[in-house]
């Protein structure tokens, strides 16, 4: 099967643009090709254009997102928490579906980038939650590295393993080592999840960005192509 990945996060603004953007660069550096979608889009559409561009620019943002909500907030906000919304939202994950079948069968790889935290609302009574499992991929989860990042990720991962979706990775993003919880936090929420943690570190230089790709790689191979073995 074709390795195809949700990467999703505890929050916003946490790295998941920046994590889907190297792990798309080095895929197509190993002479892979690989396919991009971001379903729910809100406020603009930043996140799918560096998407596109880092899969190669193939396609258009547009192709790359679905269902664009132009303020940013929540896609609930703005579709409302009713039928209306909810229709919305359920036409949007059918088209999820077959945008992902697509790309499978063109790519040999695929990335899927959610929308803020995983409890965050779409529209009627649909969150994230409900797109990943509609879609049902390996998840990878984006946190951050530093103090207050155990208490949000377990709470992710209790989210999500109550719904029956269980996350194949933790990334902490933007690791500096600087402070004892950015030292600590990685053993003790692999302690705590039984997840293989993945300590992302900050691209300050060009050769943090190369090291930050070696590793994404190597995390993907062990997931994907060992993991299926």
């Amino acid at each position: 099967m074709t390795p195809s990945l949700f990467i999703t996060a505890t929050d916003t603004e946490v790295g998941k643009t920046f994590i889907a953007c190297l792990l798309a660069e080095v895929i197509r550096a190993s002479g892979k090709t690989v396919g991009v979608l971001k379903p729910f889009s809100a406020g603009d559409l930043d996140d799918a254009t560096r998407l596109q561009r880092a899969a190669g620019g193939q396609g258009t943002p547009h192709q790359a997102t679905l269902l664009y909500c132009p303020f940013p907030v929540t896609p609930a906000a703005q579709l409302g928490l009713g039928s209306p919304g909810e229709k919305i939202v359920k036409k949007t994950f059918k088209e999820s579906v077959s945008a992902v079948k697509e790309l499978q069968k063109k790519r040999d790889c695929v990335l899927v980038e959610g929308l803020g935290g995983v409890l965050a609302p779409l529209g009627g009574r649909f969150f994230v939650t409900d797109l990943m499992a509609t879609l049902n991929l390996p998840i990878w989860v984006v946190a951050r590295a530093g103090l207050g990042t155990i208490n949000h990720t377990l709470l992710t991962v209790e989210a999500l393993t109550r719904r029956g979706l269980t996350p194949r990775r933790i990334l902490l993003n933007n690791y500096k080592g600087r402070d004892l919880s950015e030292r600590t936090n990685a053993k003790i929420i692999k302690r705590l999840t039984g997840l293989p943690v993945t300590e992302v570190p900050c691209t300050s230089t060009r050769a943090t960005e190369q090291k930050v790709k070696r590793l994404l790689w190597d995390a993907f191979v062990a997931d994907f192509y060992f993991h299926e073995k």
